[in-house]
């Protein structure tokens, strides 16, 4: 997947969960997981905040998903490099 397409669909994240100013976090996350796996984290993630389970922003219980998958997966956030 190219830089460009990576940032459009991190920007579609961002937006979904109000959080523009992770964008780089999101980029990062699209490139080690793929698109289809962090729309699956985000989906519940807002799920989770309709249900009112949420006692931190969409934002961070996001970023916390993100991080238990790529742990489950044996990935490394510092191995692969997203520029």
């Amino acid at each position: 997947m190219n830089h460009e397409r990576i940032e459009a669909e991190a920007r579609i994240i961002a937006e979904k969960l109000n959080d523009l100013n992770g964008l780089g976090f999101h980029c990062k996350a699209i490139y080690l997981l793929g698109p289809q796996t962090c729309y699956e984290l985000s989906s519940h993630t807002l799920d989770m905040e309709r249900r009112g389970k949420l006692k931190k922003s969409p934002a961070a219980y996001y970023n916390g998903c993100v991080m238990q998958e790529i742990q489950k997966r044996g990935l490394r956030w510092n191995t692969k490099r997203y520029e």
